[in-house]
């Protein structure tokens, strides 16, 4: 899998959730810098086994994209709401 691809996908991921993050917590969303939630949320990717399965699948099966999409979303949105 093109990690740039994934990136891509987790950065619309953490934009689709941000709204709701910054009305949930107004204070830590002014100093929290999307770039760098971005970053920490491709190595917790890294270290999720669904995560690197479905990844595997990708390459090896030709997994459409739009299932890894639809995780990425699913595992993107279950780690900023656990963040506070």
């Amino acid at each position: 899998m093109n990690r740039v691809d994934v990136k891509q996908m987790v950065q619309r991921a953490v934009g689709g959730e941000w709204e709701a993050f910054r009305q949930h917590h107004p204070a830590l969303a002014e100093v929290v810098d999307q770039t760098l939630l971005v970053e920490q949320c491709m190595q917790n990717l890294s270290a999720t086994p669904e995560f690197l399965e479905a990844c595997r699948q990708v390459e090896v099966q030709g997994l459409a994209h739009g299932v890894l999409q639809e995780l990425v979303v699913k595992l993107v949105r279950r780690w900023v709401r656990a963040l506070v």
